[in-house]
């Protein structure tokens, strides 16, 4: 298991897809990855994050005092910058600055293969599947009207009355996410004939739960547009 340190979405996303048969625990922030190596403890085989993260690791010795307290084993630490943050690694003190590094370039194909077989080298049970990563890490990316259609999502989970409302009008995330909240409130529960109010709740639940699912893909668009 890994642990990931970046507070750019869309970097966690692509490095997550080069290492997509592998688990790993993404944070944006160094307090998360001391919480989830406390969590995790020996289950974490190494870690990896943006440069700018190590500086301060490093300032304050973190993962070192860490795993003293925990009586573990320092897992292997692997770095990477953008272009424009080679002058960050000279901030590295001790042997922390011995760790390998590797300069994350979309523009380079064979960063996957680079990638991995740095990870590779401190922890040889990685899994991966370095075809798939060549794949995705090569494939144009998706419009944001590739991840979601509204329209066409609300058609499909049958909720037509929506799509006649707003048949005249651009639907957006925010109108379909209204609507669904109105038709909500619309099936509440009434006290009526027992028969009649579980039929309610059942068709509550269900409706609520496509509602949630909705709200679960705005937020994966939000992530994936950073």
């Amino acid at each position: 298991m890994l642990i990931l340190i970046d507070s750019d979405t869309r970097i966690r996303k692509k490095i997550c897809d080069i290492l997509n048969k592998e688990r790993i625990l993404v944070v944006d922030t160094i307090t998360n990855g001391v919480e989830k190596l406390c969590q995790f403890r020996s289950e974490i085989d190494a870690i990896i994050a943006r440069i700018n993260f190590f500086v301060e690791i490093s300032k304050k010795n973190i993962v070192s005092k860490i795993c003293a307290k925990l009586n573990l084993k320092t897992p292997p630490l692997i770095g990477y910058f953008l272009k424009g943050e080679e002058e960050i690694m000279g901030s590295l003190p001790g042997d922390i600055s011995k760790m390998p590094i590797i300069e994350y370039d979309e523009t380079d194909d064979k960063f996957p293969f680079k990638f991995i077989g740095l990870i590779k080298e401190l922890y040889p049970q990685l899994n991966y599947d370095l075809k798939r990563a060549n794949e995705i890490w090569r494939a144009k990316p998706a419009e944001p009207s590739e991840f979601i259609d509204p329209r066409k999502w609300l058609e499909e989970e049958g909720f037509a009355e929506i799509i006649r409302r707003e048949e005249k009008k651009e639907i957006t995330l925010e109108q379909a996410i209204s609507g669904l909240t109105e038709l909500i409130k619309k099936i509440e529960p009434q006290e009526e004939k027992e028969e009649k109010e579980l039929d309610y709740k059942k068709l509550y639940f269900e409706i609520k739960e496509k509602y949630e699912q909705l709200l679960k893909y705005v937020e994966e668009l939000k992530s994936l547009l950073g």
